[in-house]
């Protein structure tokens, strides 16, 4: 455990959710208090107790039930310090399932803004498991992550006020975390993100508002300056945004 300022450990509360006790074990192992353990099937019943908790540790291989327990968890305790443990499973010949060895293994760790005492904690789990950056998350957990960046930039696009780290902390990850995905996923930067947004936004606003001049579309899409907005579009499309209007009414 890390060591905190008045050398005891904060009083926070911490979930575990297994069908077996192995991330219990390890997790208390290395001094982590566990306030709570539940099942699978518990955790889904009794889901609206998880908020009450600051860390919860999930030990669950399979990512379609992941999935669903991101979605779920998020929901319910959206400040939480979200820990997924995977536990490898090896068999040798002659054993059955019910002797199969179990060792766990960080998979990936979605931290939240939490106080620091909380957060501290959370970073001490970083000694008791390998846990991988967000450039080392499974495909399937990164596909789903930039899901969710799309879907917020999407909702507020229209934000002139709205950058990087606005997004980053909506979804519970850095600035740099943020980056990194956009990057691999997207192959741009997130300004570049947010300006084609916004920029297909106008050019659906130019071929089906009419009454509505080149500065107000501007400003419906984002942009704090009307004249940015005219060359960004004419650099995005190759003609200027009245052209574009007049052009898509002719088709």
């Amino acid at each position: 455990m890390s060591t905190y300022t008045n050398g005891q450990v904060p009083d926070f509360r911490v979930a575990v959710i297994d069908e077996l006790n192995h991330a219990a074990k390890a997790v208390e192992k290395y001094g982590l208090p566990v306030t709570a353990t539940y099942t699978l099937e518990e955790a889904g019943t009794r889901l609206s107790e998880l908020s009450k908790y600051h860390i919860i540790i999930v030990g669950v291989s399979l990512f379609p039930i992941r999935r669903r327990i991101v979605n779920e968890l998020r929901r319910v305790a959206p400040n939480a310090c979200l820990v997924f443990l995977r536990r490898s499973h090896e068999f040798s010949n002659g054993q059955s399932p019910l002797e199969v060895k179990n060792t766990v293994s960080a998979d990936f760790m979605l931290s939240a803004s939490s106080p620091d005492e909380v957060w501290q904690a959370a970073q001490s789990l970083k000694h008791m498991f390998p846990l991988p950056t967000t450039a080392e998350l499974e495909p399937p957990a990164e596909a789903f992550l930039m899901d969710r960046v799309m879907k917020v930039v999407a909702a507020h696009y229209q934000d002139p006020n709205l950058n990087l780290r606005a997004v980053a902390s909506r979804l519970n990850l850095s600035s740099g975390q943020l980056s990194r995905l956009l990057n691999r996923h997207a192959g741009m930067r997130f300004r570049q993100l947010l300006q084609q947004t916004r920029l297909e936004a106008a050019k659906q606003l130019l071929m089906t508002a009419n009454c509505t001049t080149i500065k107000e579309v501007a400003f419906k899409v984002g942009f704090a300056d009307s004249d940015y907005f005219s060359r960004a579009f004419k650099r995005y499309t190759g003609c200027c945004a009245t052209e574009y209007r007049e052009n898509s009414a002719l088709q």
